[in-house]
């Protein structure tokens, strides 16, 4: 392995500055674990994302990855999600309920989260492994003296999110379906790994216990 090599100017400007030792001084310092732990969950979505767009690649009819991966380009998952529905209604294409609690999970808190983690200042507690997640309005309430409330996630609840993820991506591997039809199949997994909250009803094969069933759900991001 060849050394890394700087290719842009520091942002110290001391020509003796090190790029990996400022990193070893920085997680020395600062911690590993909720740095690791944001990058198993960015990690771990990007894997869901890659593998739900062949899915969607699949039911428009498409057959060239690369050419269908410029037509999605830049699209948010959500809006995905919403192009397989409805390219579903129109192809008589079942969305199966295990699977489809899995989307709706995936949507509510688990992309609420990614979408305060990319577009928000983070701060870690290392006392009480609370990641904040402060808005452009709270850092100018902080700048101003005024009060302010971010939004939190603890970094377990962050690590649980992804590692729901990361099952939910091998559940998929049940969905795939044949790639010579089109019309009239249904998306299932039929034995699903990944765990779900409580709340969210899903359906159980005969066949196959339900996993993880004494699971607790995951608490909820506080506000």
């Amino acid at each position: 392995m060849t050394d890394y090599v700087l290719t842009y100017p520091p942002a110290v400007d001391d020509p003796g500055y090190d790029l990996v030792e400022h990193r070893r001084f920085l997680l020395e310092r600062d911690g590993l674990y909720h740095y690791a732990t944001i990058g198993y969950f960015f990690q771990w979505f990007g894997g869901m994302e890659s593998h739900f767009d062949r899915l969607l690649c699949w039911a428009s009819g498409a057959h060239d990855f690369a050419a269908f991966g410029d037509l999605i380009k830049n699209m948010s998952p959500r809006a995905k999600i919403e192009r397989l529905r409805t390219i579903s209604k129109r192809n008589n294409i079942t969305i199966g309920p295990n699977f489809a609690a899995r989307i709706k999970h995936f949507e509510g808190p688990i992309l609420t989260v990614r979408n305060y983690l990319a577009h928000r200042f983070i701060l870690h507690d290392k006392q009480t492994d609370i990641i904040e997640l402060r808005s452009m309005q709270d850092l100018s309430s902080l700048a101003q003296g005024g009060a302010f409330t971010a939004k939190t996630v603890h970094s377990l609840t962050l690590f649980e999110h992804g590692a729901f993820l990361h099952l939910f991506t091998m559940d998929m591997k049940q969905v795939t379906p044949d790639a010579r039809k089109t019309h009239g199949v249904t998306l299932e997994i039929t034995a699903p790994t990944s765990s779900l909250p409580k709340a969210i009803p899903q359906q159980t094969p005969q066949l196959a216990p339900p996993a993880n069933a004494d699971t607790p759900p995951p608490p909820n991001e506080a506000s």
